[in-house]
């Protein structure tokens, strides 16, 4: 059976083709709350569980208030780099670093470095950790 329309969609959000204006950005982020959405409700369905151990309730309040806590760190780091008189911008995290892609057509090194600056304050990584991609530049 082949994959559905929205599992398709979801793949590797670094592996999407990106383009032109905003529905890149838009369409991330509706997956995002959508992939974010079930894995709230599949936590708050083994914390409320009364079969669940012990445990494992306290592993999903841990998974739990780590995901409020990226997706703090996402809007906090999203929203100051828009402040930054960039359009768009998302922040990816990943085990290693983090990817931050803006809505621009090319990017100065100032621009980089202010970027990287704001994701590494907010996300506690290091510039070098950061991975700067302009959307609209590919």
């Amino acid at each position: 059976m082949p994959p559905s329309e929205e599992e398709t969609a979801v793949g590797d959000p670094t592996d999407w083709e990106l383009d032109n204006n905003n529905q890149f950005f838009v369409e991330y982020r509706l997956e995002r709350e959508r992939m974010r959405s079930r894995e709230i409700d599949m936590l708050q369905q083994l914390i409320n569980n009364p079969n669940v151990t012990s445990e494992s309730k306290i592993e999903a309040e841990k998974k739990l208030l780590k995901l409020q806590e990226l997706m703090e760190i996402e809007l906090l780091v999203e929203n100051a780099i828009r402040a930054q008189n960039f359009d768009q911008a998302i922040l990816i995290m990943q085990e290693d670093g983090a990817l931050v892609i803006v809505n621009a057509k090319e990017l100065s090194s100032e621009q980089i470095l202010l970027i990287a600056e704001i994701a590494a304050q907010s996300t506690g990584l290091r510039n070098s950790q950061i991975k700067i991609s302009n959307q609209l530049g590919k």
